[in-house]
């Protein structure tokens, strides 16, 4: 189960909820009936048929890169309005920044930009979507491309940067090679929600979510009691009670990371039930940063897939970005058989 969309399950939940709800709205419209029945063929369609995670596939984007070409180190840009010239080296590299919606779009857009190192107003931005899913191979292709650095806002004004000959080098490699910087000491005190330990060559470790962000989110669905006053009981029931419960929960699955020689296989826990993960090659792990934003999380990076941890408190995320760092860089070699 990818941790960069929602669980595939979650909108045949809440589909099946919908249902419930319009056919008791309904059942003397036949003609409402009908079109809601048609809108939930496409959409069960679309996620029965996409080979993408769900959020993928029904988010928007924009390509703004037919508005640039790169000649002999020179940058052309010309979007229709401005038409303009400028040398690459003039530029300090590819930026990929998360910015919330402003009022006329829906959602949180992954943005890629062509920073100019001191005129901001021919910063170029050249790509954006409402899914992250395979951004991060975007942004080093363009960054390579254009023979830049690859730079990246990890919240409260953080940037990272990426060299170009770093692009192409897995995580463990960079931390092995001395060219990322990391610390992780393993006598220091694990922080509350937090548990880890080492057992037949596999570090496990358990995170705990933090559970405000959740409890937040019950605010409004509990104010739907109040928006429905003259519903039946039944349609309460659907309406309020299934995302409550959802949510619920939600709020009681944790995380699981276990790392061999080989995998780091991510999965999530109810309880004691460990439910079915992702399993990914050590090789293929290109990043992991760790994000200060409204809530702060960990993120794990492949070329095509964001695996985010989150909600977590500032202290567990500080915490597990070194202790995943720290483990993929000293993950031994996997045995080989002579």
């Amino acid at each position: 189960m990818a941790f960069n969309a929602l669980p595939r399950w979650l909108p045949v939940a809440v589909l099946c909820a919908l249902g419930v709800y319009a056919y008791l709205r309904f059942i003397e419209d036949p003609i409402g009936a009908a079109f809601f029945g048609f809108f939930s063929a496409i959409v069960v369609y679309r996620m029965a048929t996409c080979d993408v995670p769900f959020s993928e596939a029904m988010a928007n984007d924009d390509d703004f890169t037919d508005q640039i070409t790169v000649q002999g180190g020179v940058v052309h840009f010309d979007d229709g309005q401005d038409d303009w010239s400028e040398p690459v080296r003039n530029f300090d590299g590819v930026l990929w920044r998360v910015e919330r919606a402003a009022r006329d779009k829906t959602g949180i857009w992954n943005i890629l930009m062509l920073v100019h190192r001191t005129d901001p107003k021919r910063t170029i931005t050249l790509y954006r979507s409402q899914s992250d899913y395979g951004m991060r191979r975007r942004w080093s292709e363009m960054a390579l491309a254009l023979d830049l650095p690859a730079l990246r806002d990890t919240g409260n004004g953080k940037v990272t940067r990426l060299e170009v000959e770093d692009l192409t080098r897995s995580a463990r490699e960079r931390a092995r090679q001395g060219r990322m910087a990391y610390f992780f000491d393993l006598q220091q005190e694990v922080p509350k929600g937090l548990t880890w330990w080492h057992a037949d060559g596999m570090v496990s470790v358990v995170i705990r979510k933090s559970r405000w962000p959740f409890l937040l989110s019950l605010l409004p669905v509990l104010f739907l009691t109040v928006m429905l006053p003259n519903d039946p009981p039944v349609v309460k029931l659907v309406i309020v009670g299934g995302p409550a419960a959802i949510l619920l929960v939600w709020m009681a699955v944790d995380y699981r990371i276990e790392m061999t020689p080989e995998h780091m296989i991510m999965r999530r826990t109810l309880g004691v039930l460990a439910l079915p993960g992702r399993r990914y090659p050590l090789d293929a792990i290109m990043e992991v940063l760790k994000f200060d934003d409204i809530v702060a999380s960990v993120r794990v990076e492949t070329d095509r897939n964001v695996m985010k941890i989150r909600p977590l408190s500032p202290k567990n995320a500080e915490w597990l970005h070194g202790f995943l760092t720290s483990a993929l860089a000293n993950a031994p070699e996997p045995a080989t058989v002579e």
